[in-house]
């Protein structure tokens, strides 16, 4: 098995909830902006963005 601990092939975002994540993405609204947590953050929301469940209007509201 290559490539370390656990099952190949796991993913570190399968157990994100929308929720969490919205409100995480409030962090883009602080001063300084912190730009490590800033990435973290958008890549959450383009897996989430890539799932097969959508985001509703209002939720995409929070993200603007």
């Amino acid at each position: 098995m290559a490539g370390g601990r656990g099952s190949s092939g796991s993913n570190p975002f399968r157990h994100l909830e929308k929720s969490a994540v919205l409100q995480e993405a409030r962090i883009f609204n602080e001063t300084p902006i912190n730009p490590r947590r800033c990435l973290h953050i958008l890549t959450k929301i383009l897996y989430l963005l890539n799932q097969v469940d959508y985001f509703d209007f209002p939720q995409t509201c929070v993200l603007k």
